[in-house]
């Protein structure tokens, strides 16, 4: 897709994700409409094919999701609601107004007990609703709009939003413990790096399933430590514990590492590692 002829328009650009998609977009391609839920209803099929009929965008890139893993739980009306039928209507809409859409999935699609790597082709086997919600809303969008590009991703953080990074440096400044998993292992994720990847799938004309995180991968415990130690704090505060101990109401897969394989091929380098991206981050002033 041509610069001059791109007219994004992003969706939950209040969002953690949300706000640094926008802002690279609005950065790059000036007439970029950037919507919160007040302004696009997203569950109102035909007011939302009505709005985009007279924006006339030419992507849409959804960051709109209902992303409480363990409110999941409690709500699972409003995470299907919000996670699949919203996104469906989306596509719909997309598609009859010839708009290209980009998704924002998870690596919560996953069981987390594969060793290896996880492909975009992989067997999807969520272990609670939040991942069920997101994985049938991937899969039906794509059903209703074939011709777009669904991104998965993991474990983000970035400005915005106060996130477990930002946890994390807040209690080491004040000397508190922090619990953090040693038996749930993914790959961080910087938002600023994964709005810039979503420009760069799209302008190189990407459609499908594409993962995308940092490179590398940790376990909390060990994302916690380094955090600490990047920051200058005592990384010793991090004490280990299991996912069981967390008594979280909503399972969390073990390890959901993504491939970075295809995102690599089509882009043509490999993401920065994950350390630099917290390097950065912590430079610029956590919470």
């Amino acid at each position: 897709m041509r610069k001059d002829e791109t007219r994004p328009l992003i969706t939950g650009s209040t969002g953690l994700l949300g706000r640094a998609v926008a802002a690279h977009f609005e950065n790059r391609y000036p007439g970029t409409v950037s919507a919160t839920r007040e302004f696009l209803d997203l569950e109102d099929f035909w007011r939302l094919r009505a709005e985009l009929e007279r924006l006339a965008p030419s992507l849409v890139v959804n960051c709109a999701a209902y992303s409480d893993v363990d409110g999941s739980e409690r709500f699972p009306d409003r995470a299907f609601r919000e996670n699949r039928d919203a996104v469906v209507n989306l596509a719909r809409a997309c598609r009859a107004i010839g708009a290209v859409m980009v998704h924002i999935s998870t690596d919560y699609v996953f069981d987390g007990k594969s060793d290896e790597p996880y492909r975009e082709e992989d067997l999807c086997s969520p272990l609670q609703v939040y991942g069920e919600s997101k994985w049938e809303g991937e899969r039906e969008a794509i059903r209703e709009h074939p011709d777009m590009l669904s991104i998965r991703t993991s474990f983000l953080f970035g400005p915005g939003r106060q996130t477990f990074i930002d946890k994390l440096i807040e209690k080491g400044r004040q000397g508190e413990k922090v619990r953090a998993a040693l038996d749930w292992v993914n790959a961080p994720t910087y938002t600023l790096d994964l709005a810039a990847a979503i420009d760069e799938l799209i302008v190189r004309g990407c459609r499908g399933v594409v993962n995308f995180s940092n490179a590398g991968w940790c376990s909390k415990f060990e994302f916690g430590r380094e955090v600490l130690r990047i920051a200058g704090l005592d990384p010793a505060i991090v004490e280990p514990v299991r996912r069981a101990d967390l008594k979280l109401p909503a399972a969390r897969p073990e390890r959901t590492v993504l491939d970075l394989s295809r995102y690599s091929a089509v882009a043509g380098k490999a993401p920065r590692p994950w350390m630099r991206t917290v390097e950065e981050y912590l430079k610029g002033g956590a919470a």
